[in-house]
């Protein structure tokens, strides 16, 4: 079994990642770090940025911030996965926690978790619906359809959702979500220069619209909502 570390990232960030990817490298355990890129453009630049660090690039489908989660289809199915988003530079045992969490649960863990209700819910510790995708997932790559996430992750609502998409994914396998306790880690999370001004997304108001409609595609589609809301027949989702 091998450690998998996977990031995605697209045009406007991939010249800024190379402090994630080092920050990434240098974590304990991890035993190889994959770069997901949407076309060969990006590839090239991400080579540039990345030059001499220890890293792969791989060139897969264009679903935003998803792509991380196709690291299984480089991965034997019993190495372990760990993401990362490309706009934060991780501190030393960042990638630890998540993996110490996974081998304590047997479940898909992060930092930070929501329940699927509305209001959302977060949680800090224990089981959830879904992971924060910014922080981190450790997961088991046999955990992951790579076909699912494409289909799910091509769609316009769902593109900036893998957080969403994926928890839905695990959940209809029968699987939860667990959330580690490590604020201190979260805490020293910093952003770089993507974030700062390379492209990062801004929360608009179609960004939480699009979020609230991936939610009513995924979650409550089969679903009972806490709140008595009505729910969309199942027929409505057709990943």
């Amino acid at each position: 079994m091998s450690v998998v570390a996977s990031v995605a990232t697209y045009e406007k960030r991939a010249a800024f990642i190379a402090p994630t990817v080092q920050s990434i490298r240098s974590q304990r355990g991890v035993d190889r770090v994959l770069v997901m890129t949407g076309s060969s453009g990006v590839s090239d630049a991400v080579i540039g940025a990345c030059r001499g660090i220890d890293v792969e690039v791989q060139i897969v489908a264009e679903i935003g911030p998803g792509k991380k989660h196709l690291a299984a289809d480089f991965c034997e199915a019993s190495d372990r996965v760990v993401t990362f988003d490309d706009d934060r530079v991780y501190p030393q045992g960042f990638a630890e926690a998540l993996l110490d969490g996974f081998e304590a649960s047997g479940m898909p863990t992060g930092l930070y978790g929501f329940i699927a209700a509305r209001p959302l819910a977060p949680v800090g510790s224990g089981r959830c619906d879904f992971l924060h995708g910014e922080y981190g997932w450790a997961y088991d790559a046999s955990m992951i359809q790579t076909k699912r996430v494409i289909e799910m992750g091509s769609r316009p609502e769902l593109f900036a959702n893998d957080d969403v998409y994926l928890g839905w994914m695990l959940a209809n396998a029968g699987i939860r979500c667990n959330v580690v306790e490590a604020w201190e880690l979260r805490k020293s999370v910093l952003v770089n220069a993507a974030a700062r001004g390379g492209g990062a997304m801004r929360a608009t108001a179609g960004a939480r619209d699009r979020f609230s409609k991936a939610m009513d595609l995924t979650w409550w589609s089969d679903r009972t909502v806490q709140v008595g809301r009505p729910v969309p027949s199942a027929a409505s989702f057709s990943a």
